[in-house]
């Protein structure tokens, strides 16, 4: 079952910097500003996979985990540093609300703020939007929109490794089936050493001839291993155990080994095409890994190849207004439209102006952008044809305030990528975490942004008064 805050006040007599209060007293305006349906949806997903949400123990309320993950977010720490800041700080303490109870170990922290779904963090940052624009921190006449790169965490792949991963976890897996369950029989041998050694060895060839004579040894290790993997499958879902709970188990840890071993069949089959018969193989038919594969190949510009997802971000001028996750890794002038028509229907607002990069640039989407309602669209750098000049902004003095707003996107992004939140790279298991992890990054940086005006409208107020007062005083 999960407790509700009671709402009863409590003492402090820590003596803590004006700054840290009024920072500590923004989020906590935030918080509560959230619509009520905010923490239903929460504890909605606390409870999803509990068969009896009324019973048991009690688990961290709704709000609590709320509070705590966007303290984890916004400070970009891990669960054991988060509650090491929670029990260390009493004033965080008291914004999460465990200011006199003990603080739930990292591993509760971390079951409960993982269970917090995609969906359930966009409708937060949505409400947050709205807050925003209610208190006239944002206003969504102007947005820029751009594109960015979040890195999956994985190792950087190779044909090679991705072989001896994929072996190296069947074999596992069936080792622990054997352990687990001694009556299921299937044929296996464990050939993990030797593909190591193998991936090893072709990870320090000098010349691709000696490679390929490597591959052609680490190869048929993966096709033997391959069999033994669906040989344990069949087991697994043919074999009669006694209890139920039995039963579910091995189903589910055989359809683990059927994902990994499709995985490691399409390694094999590019690291044919790619090694042995010399074909390129397209950047979306690889598999970059076993363990994240939604993780796509991603080129922008000159820079390093990445692998993740390309997200596309919808920017005001102080605020991450919302945030799409693309598939592969598709130009910039396709996901235009799309973001802007998001936007639109979200917030039931037209924006009055669009500015964007020079890669967002075609008449194709000026042709959008001016069809859904917009007035003024800006592509820096970008002269498109001449049949949809006419419905872009390229010079002038609106041409060049447009120019400097869109470049402010950079320090936006900037924001979401390295301070804190660290959206760059997620640290989180699986697609459905990803997407999760992404807009609470997205959330947690709105969160500050909206608590740094809030904090300096009150520093100014209260310089106001002080200046207000002198004089009598004088």
């Amino acid at each position: 079952m999960r407790e509700h805050p009671s709402g009863q006040a409590t003492f402090d007599f820590t003596p803590v910097g004006q700054k840290t209060v009024d920072r500590v007293d923004a989020l906590e305006r935030i918080v509560d500003a959230l619509p009520a349906r905010i923490l239903h949806v929460v504890e909605a997903d606390l409870t999803e996979r509990a068969t009896h949400p009324d019973r048991g123990r009690r688990g961290m309320s709704a709000d609590r985990v709320l509070r705590a993950a966007l303290v984890k977010q916004m400070n970009g720490v891990s669960y054991e540093n988060l509650y090491f800041q929670i029990d260390d700080s009493n004033r965080i303490r008291r914004f999460v609300g465990y200011e006199f109870e003990a603080v739930p170990a990292a591993s509760t922290l971390h079951e409960n703020i993982s269970a917090i779904r995609d969906e359930t963090w966009e409708e937060i940052n949505d409400a947050l939007v709205r807050f925003a624009v209610k208190e006239k921190i944002e206003d969504l006449g102007k947005i820029r929109i751009d594109t960015a790169n979040v890195e999956a965490d994985i190792h950087h792949p190779t044909d090679a490794s991705l072989l001896e991963d994929g072996i190296r976890v069947i074999a596992r897996t069936c080792k622990q089936a054997k352990k687990r369950w001694p009556k299921l029989v299937f044929a296996f041998h464990d050939r993990t050493r030797a593909s190591k050694k193998l991936a090893f060895k072709i990870a320090n060839a000098k010349s691709s001839d000696k490679k390929t004579k490597l591959y052609r040894k680490l190869v048929p290790l993966a096709k033997e291993t391959l069999g033994y993997g669906r040989e344990a499958v069949r087991a697994l879902r043919t074999s009669l155990f006694g209890k139920m709970d039995e039963k579910a188990d091995a189903m589910a840890v055989a359809e683990g080994m059927k994902e990994i071993c499709d995985l490691l069949k399409r390694v094999v089959d590019q690291t044919r095409r790619r090694v042995f018969d010399g074909v390129s193989v397209p950047a979306d038919e690889k598999v970059v890994s076993l363990f994240e594969p939604y993780a796509c190949i991603l080129e922008k510009g000159k820079r390093d190849t990445e692998f993740g997802r390309k997200v596309c971000l919808s920017m005001g001028r102080k605020l991450i207004l919302d945030l799409e996750i693309l598939d592969g890794n598709p130009a910039d002038t396709e996901p235009f439209e799309d973001a802007l028509a998001r936007l639109i229907g979200k917030f039931r607002v037209v924006p009055g102006a669009v500015a964007t990069d020079q890669g967002f640039g075609s008449a194709a989407n000026a042709q959008a952008a001016v069809k859904l309602g917009v007035e003024d669209v800006y592509f820096s750098g970008r002269h498109i044809a001449e049949s949809a000049r006419h419905l872009v902004v390229e010079d002038g003095p609106l041409g060049k305030a447009l120019g400097r707003f869109r470049a402010g996107a950079e320090g936006l992004i900037s924001a979401a990528m390295r301070a804190g939140a660290r959206l760059s790279r997620c640290l989180w298991k699986g697609y459905e975490h990803f997407c999760a992890y992404a807009w609470s990054a997205v959330a947690a940086t709105n969160v500050k942004r909206i608590a740094e005006v809030l904090v300096e409208r009150v520093e100014a107020a209260r310089k106001k008064e002080r200046e207000r007062c002198r004089p009598a005083l004088a």
